[in-house]
């Protein structure tokens, strides 16, 4: 989002970046030994809910369900 609003990054750009997310997510829960996995279910979850703010994306990265369960995975 910092790049997006300093202009490093175009939307399009920003786009494609926040729309690997979920896959990201996804492939963390496929390992065995991988922890959070309810949180990070939250996550996968907030990113089907999540209205996005630039056309092309998938999702909002900085909404408040996404910004807050990543929060909560943070300071897990």
């Amino acid at each position: 989002m910092t790049e997006r609003t300093a202009g490093t990054l175009t939307d399009a750009q920003f786009a494609g970046i926040v729309n690997l997310i979920p896959f990201q997510l996804k492939g963390i829960t496929q390992r065995p030994d991988a922890g959070l996995r309810d949180e990070i279910a939250s996550l996968i979850a907030d990113t089907a809910h999540t209205a996005p703010i630039v056309a092309g994306a998938s999702f909002n990265p900085d909404g408040a369900p996404f910004r807050d369960d990543m929060l909560k995975v943070q300071n897990a």
